[in-house]
This record gives C-alpha cells, sequence and structure tokens, in this order.
C-alpha cells in the first residue's frame, strides 16, 4: 500500500462503499502546493489490480468509468480512501478534464466553466444545452458526496444525476 500523503497523477485508490464493497479511483489530474488537493479522477467498479491490468494491456478506457469529477483530496488525508497502486507515467493527455457544465440558477443559462491545470476557474463561456450535455457537473465534490453518488450508482444502480433546472422553477426564480 502506497502512501496516501504524496499523491500523484497514475494514482488508483480504493472508495468503501456501504455494505463492505469499494470501487476503485484514478486520479487524472491535482492540485499544485501544500495542503489537501483538489484532484479529478475516474471512478470504475473493477478492482485496484484489474484497473491497472486493463491499462498496462491498453484496455482501460474512461468511457467505462462508472463516475468522474473534481473532489478534494481529505479522503486521502484522512485515510478513508487508501491509495493502492501508480500506473507511472500515465498518460494523462487524453485523460485530463478542464471544461465542465453549470446551469444558472437565475436565469437557467447554460455555461462552460474552463479551469487551469491548477484548478482554477479562468472562463465561463455562454453555451448551449446541447454543447454541454457530454461535460462533467461543474463543482468541487466532497469526498464523502462523492462516495454518497458511488453508493447510489454502483450499489443502487441508478442513473448518474443530472442536473437541469425545471422550468418551473426558473419561472419562479
Amino acid at each position: 500500500m502506497k502512501s496516501n500523503k504524496n499523491l500523484k497523477v497514475g494514482d488508483v485508490f480504493t472508495v468503501p462503499l456501504r455494505d463492505k464493497q469499494t470501487v476503485t479511483g484514478l486520479i487524472i489530474s491535482l492540485s499544485k502546493g501544500r495542503g489537501i488537493k483538489t484532484v479529478f479522477g475516474y471512478f470504475f467498479t473493477e478492482p485496484p489490480e484489474v484497473v491497472v491490468s486493463a491499462y498496462q494491456s491498453g484496455q482501460l478506457r474512461k468511457e467505462n468509468s462508472v463516475y468522474a469529477c473534481m473532489f478534494s483530496g481529505l479522503g486521502f488525508v484522512d485515510d478513508d480512501w487508501k491509495v493502492i497502486d501508480n500506473i507511472p507515467n500515465f498518460p494523462v493527455e487524453s485523460w485530463e478534464h478542464y471544461e465542465f457544465r453549470n446551469q444558472s440558477l437565475t436565469s437557467g443559462a447554460w455555461r462552460k466553466s474552463i479551469y487551469n491545470k491548477n484548478f482554477k476557474l479562468i472562463d465561463m463561456i455562454n453555451s448551449s444545452e446541447d454543447e454541454c450535455k457530454d461535460l462533467y457537473e461543474d463543482g468541487l465534490s466532497g469526498y464523502g458526496a462523492v462516495q454518497g453518488v458511488l453508493n447510489s450508482v454502483v450499489l443502487d444502480k441508478k442513473p448518474l444525476p443530472k442536473i437541469k433546472l425545471p422550468k418551473e422553477l426558473l419561472k419562479r426564480i
């Protein structure tokens, strides 16, 4: 087991779910500097050794993940999330993700949020719902919230939450 204190791109880690189940995560990018990191990662239902083996055989695809998001690294600091392995020299270029979608609570307008590699928001671009449909939801999730979504998606077999404000709500705002 690797140290949770020095996270790196390519780290493969486990996230505990209820009923003693786990999900495997893969770190694609993380913020620089000291302290608790902001991380972007993908989550898979396969055990860590299968994820590493799939990568080594060229079979690992982000499209096979059950979830992906920007999240706080506090789960690693608290040792709830365990780093198991590292894929050295992981080719992040085809996995990185710095564009996210969000919908204005007041107008209902869709926007792309663009971040730099240190997760600082650098631009918000007005976009159509169609242009945003394949982007991940904007926002930084706490590790407990990530576990909640993963419990729902993996154990309860519920679809990923799609946040779209109903027109009736938008009329009242």
